[in-house]
């Protein structure tokens, strides 16, 4: 297994993800080209997307619940404490381009749990010379659920000021572990 993934900042959750490409950002001067020339086109896209299929390592963005001899790796990050993050391995199961949009491209990623997606396309970015980062970011599916079986917020809240159940889920299925005692 290769380094390829191997991001030292940035945040990482899957599905469509729009990914904004900023020419001549500044994100990591060693990493990232800021003279203005890199080509970023659909098929260039595509060929560096493909380098990041199947087994990666990532290193956990700063920001991360990751902890570190005890410590949340986001609250020394927020007193400017730097900690040593290992990098761990997920599997990008699947990365497939959605479309060109005004400000950059839509993805659309399957991946291991664990996976940092927000770092995933930082990494995509340095690739590719120009830097990125996520504009949008929709969760489509967690584990078995799916977007389609998910209630709004509101109605959420309703039923759990009504102490109703959670909606089925699958056939009249109720949601495992989100019952009443």
């Amino acid at each position: 297994m290769g380094a390829k993934g191997l991001s030292t900042n940035g945040n990482r959750v899957r599905g469509p993800d729009e990914l904004s490409i900023a020419k001549n950002l500044e994100v990591n001067a060693k990493e990232v080209s800021t003279d203005g020339n890199k080509e970023c086109n659909e098929k260039r896209i595509k060929e560096v997307m493909k380098q990041f299929e199947g087994e990666i390592q990532q290193l956990p963005p700063p920001y991360s619940a990751v902890k570190v001899d005890g410590v949340r790796s986001y609250k020394a990050a927020r007193r400017g404490v730097e900690l040593e993050l290992k990098a761990r391995d997920v599997k990008i199961k699947r990365i497939e381009f959605t479309r060109l949009t005004d400000t950059g491209f839509e993805m659309q990623i399957t991946c291991s749990h664990g996976t940092y997606i927000r770092s995933l396309a930082y990494d995509i970015g340095c690739e590719l010379g120009t830097g990125a980062h996520l504009g949008k970011l929709i969760r489509t599916r967690v584990g078995e659920y799916t977007l389609d079986q998910a209630i709004d917020l509101e109605t959420f809240i309703s039923k759990i000021n009504s102490r109703q159940f959670v909606p089925p889920v699958n056939d009249g299925e109720i949601c495992k572990g989100l019952q009443w005692k």
